[in-house]
């Protein structure tokens, strides 16, 4: 495209202190407007009371406490999961270790390989 000269070139600096300058001023209908609004919300903010809080019985707030059926349900299995270990060790192969016979083969496992060193 071609300019002709014709066209005016304008300047953004001098547009933005046009638009500076010339800054629009609202009128008191427009703030009354808004005062009246923030007025009408103000006083339904305060016509709403807060609702009475009813009282749980001990169980129900013990419930909501914990968590509901999904922490009941881990409870019951971590406890039952307890119980069956602490039945079933009586059961359980017991092998009896003395820690004062403990050897070199038990305390060292890399106690053969000093035997390679020797060759060479």
């Amino acid at each position: 495209m071609t300019h002709s000269d014709d066209e005016k070139t304008f300047d953004l600096d001098d547009l933005f202190a046009t638009a500076r300058s010339e800054m629009p001023q609202p009128d008191d209908a427009l703030f009354a407007a808004i005062l009246a609004d923030a007025q009408s919300v103000l006083a339904d903010t305060q016509a709403v009371t807060s609702p009475v809080l009813e009282t749980l019985p001990w169980y129900k707030q013990l419930w909501s406490d914990m968590g509901g059926w999904p922490s009941f349900v881990g409870l019951t299995t971590a406890g039952l999961v307890g119980v069956w270990i602490g039945i079933s060790a009586d059961q359980l192969p017991t092998q009896t270790i003395n820690p004062f016979s403990a050897t070199a083969e038990l305390t060292d496992p890399f106690s053969g390989l000093d035997l390679g060193l020797l060759e060479g």
